[in-house]
């Protein structure tokens, strides 16, 4: 294992990676296209 790798392992094992930083929050936009998009599946039109 070369040194350069070992170094970047190592922190990444001491830095704790806060996920929930990449997750948008859903918009009212979105939340509409998918009541729209279920509507379409119900109906059978999609």
């Amino acid at each position: 294992m070369t040194s350069i790798r070992q170094e970047a392992i190592e922190m990444l094992e001491k830095e704790s990676i806060d996920l929930n930083q990449f997750v948008m929050k859903s918009t009212e936009r979105g939340q509409d296209a998918d009541k729209y998009v279920r509507e379409l599946r119900d109906n059978d039109r999609f």
